[in-house]
């Protein structure tokens, strides 16, 4: 995955199984991984890993405002 351009689109960004797929996309798509990795969920929030990893959870209504690739 970490070739390709894709977007991934996480949704439950702030459950336990969001947030384990957050944590092994940051990881396996290095540095730049928040480029590519959008967290979205039942509301705006800041959360925060296991590993001290700090992600940014956007609503679910504004995953419409995306642009289309």
């Amino acid at each position: 995955m970490s070739a390709a351009r894709r977007v991934v689109l996480v949704t439950g960004a702030s459950g336990w199984l969001g947030q384990a797929a957050v944590e092994m996309l940051a990881h396996s798509l290095g540095p730049r991984w928040a480029d590519r990795v959008h967290c979205f969920g039942s509301a705006a929030r800041t959360l925060e890993l296991r590993d001290g990893l700090i992600v940014t959870q956007r609503p679910l209504a504004e995953m419409s405002m995306l642009p289309h690739r």
